[in-house]
């Protein structure tokens, strides 16, 4: 039986910020082209980052920081404005967002625009929350697969 192992320190499966393709661009470490000139994701990646404040606006819009302390802003955009995720989301959650490629915004500030919060996992937790909890996970499944 094969295993696989989920290393969240791993900058490939879990990259910071500056790590991330950006938006308007074509990152051939990320993206690769189908027949039809379709950009597919190459692999999967996961954006981790800890909600920070939640900023008041017509849409949910927060700010968050990366495992590497990077400040950013998340910023919404679906066409029904996620109220569940507005309901659900507090300071101290991890957001976990599939995907994820870097904007910068009109202002000048530089985060994340959700377009399909299908893409979005809230966690009740902070960053050192899970990451203690993948590490533990880690551990019971190199013990549970060890030689007896």
């Amino acid at each position: 039986m094969t295993s696989h192992r989920l290393d969240i320190l791993n900058k490939d499966l879990f990259p910071s910020f500056y790590d991330l393709p950006y938006d308007n661009s074509y990152d051939v470490s990320f993206y690769k082209e189908d027949g039809y000139g379709v950009l597919n994701p190459r692999r999967h990646w996961c954006f981790l980052t800890e909600v920070t404040q939640c900023v008041p606006w017509i849409r949910p819009t927060y700010h968050a920081k990366d495992a590497e302390g990077t400040e950013i802003l998340i910023a919404f955009h679906t066409e029904d404005r996620s109220p569940h995720i507005l309901a659900q989301c507090d300071v101290g959650d991890t957001l976990a967002i599939m995907y994820a490629n870097s904007h910068g915004f009109a202002d000048g500030q530089l985060g994340i625009r959700v377009e399909s919060d299908d893409m979005v996992k809230i966690l009740h937790c902070d960053l050192k929350g899970v990451r203690e909890l993948a590490q533990t996970m880690s551990s019971e499944s190199e013990s549970s697969i060890a030689p007896k």
